[in-house]
């Protein structure tokens, strides 16, 4: 038995230009594994390939950005499948900020103003910080986020 996603990347639009407040019709935000996802990692996952809207917006965004990414290389390059997972991460972190409930309800209708972009590139800093005595390293990757 499905459930329905807490968290929503994009309402849906009616007829008439207004946003459909239906949220079984809105766009989920993610697609956790083990919900029909078996192999989302950017490659091989059909729903991301077939972009379905039901499907989760980061999963297919990570997706799409992982296949831009290798795709800057020649066919068959040993960098390829390293770029794919840089796309792969920067797509999937793009939108992080719209975990926020702040970012829920304005989806809602609520008229407030929410930074969103941002968090996916703070998260990258943490990530590097984590692992690096340099800190600059995640600016490339926070770029492409943000």
């Amino acid at each position: 038995m499905s459930t329905s996603p807490l968290f929503y990347a994009h309402t849906s639009t009616l007829s008439n230009g207004e946003s459909n407040q239906d949220k079984s019709t809105w766009e989920p935000l993610f697609t956790p594994f083990g919900e029909g996802v078996d192999q989302c990692q950017g490659e091989n996952c059909e729903k991301c390939k077939n972009l379905e809207p039901q499907h989760g917006h980061l999963n297919k965004v990570a997706y799409m950005a992982g296949e831009f990414a290798a795709g800057m290389l020649p066919e068959n390059h040993s960098d390829g499948k390293s770029l794919q997972k840089w796309g792969y991460r920067a797509g999937l972190w793009h939108d992080l900020g719209k975990f926020s409930d702040e970012f829920q309800r304005k989806l809602t209708g609520e008229r407030i103003s929410v930074e969103h972009a941002g968090a996916g590139a703070v998260q990258s800093r943490d990530i590097f910080k984590m692992h690096l005595s340099e800190v600059t390293h995640h600016y490339p990757l926070a770029a492409a986020i943000a």
